[in-house]
């Protein structure tokens, strides 16, 4: 343990994270408890205590490196100076991929977003900033389209991306959740399910 008292917080808050998050891909968030986590880990949970006050802490943290890894994908993207369609569509493969690796967190990031952090989580913070970022590369992006004549003129770039985010993510959880079904429909894969809608939500960018 003399080692371990020398490293940064941030060497423990990820290795207690990385173990954490196995746990939950294995056994479920609701099923994996933070004696689980600190004997994966190693720590005694008095010490596990000292760098999470309780599993949300967790989660909140495995929730910002996720995003900020989702962030650092979509800069990657938009920094690849591809067409405005060719862009498009790594974006949206970009939501898909996050979904692949993160599926607990791609589906936090649908639910209620807070703006009052007082009583949260550091990690609740820096989430939501890190969001907020993603939302202005997504705007720039929109204003590029405009831009080259892609996209028609938008009013309320806000109001767009944040659109965009309902109908990509929720094309997404559909071909997810009702893969069964849409392959009984005759649709080959999700994977098809998935790129029409992308197209089809390309098209209404192009006539707003």
């Amino acid at each position: 343990m003399a080692r371990r008292i020398k490293e940064e917080p941030i060497v423990h808050q990820n290795r207690i994270a990385n173990h954490a998050v196995r746990l939950f891909k294995k056994y479920g968030i609701n099923n994996t408890k933070m004696d689980d986590i600190a004997k994966a880990a190693g720590y005694s949970k008095a010490t596990l205590y000292v760098y999470f006050k309780n599993k949300e802490e967790i989660i909140s943290f495995l929730s910002y490196e996720s995003m900020v890894k989702f962030k650092d994908t979509v800069q990657k993207v938009l920094d690849s100076n591809g067409s405005v369609k060719d862009t498009f569509f790594n974006l949206c493969d970009s939501f898909v991929n996050y979904q692949k690796e993160y599926p607990d967190f791609f589906a936090m990031s649908l639910r209620y977003i807070s703006v009052d952090f007082k009583e949260n989580s550091i990690w609740d913070k820096m989430t939501y900033d890190v969001g907020e970022e993603i939302n202005n590369y997504f705007i720039q992006f929109l204003e590029y389209g405009v831009k080259e004549g892609v996209f028609s003129d938008i009013d309320n770039y806000f109001m767009t991306i944040f659109q965009l985010w309902g109908m990509i993510t929720g094309i997404i959880s559909l071909a997810n959740e009702k893969e069964e079904y849409i392959m009984h429909k005759g649709i080959p894969t999700k994977e098809a399910f998935m790129h029409d809608g992308f197209e089809k939500i390309f098209r209404i960018l192009k006539k707003l």
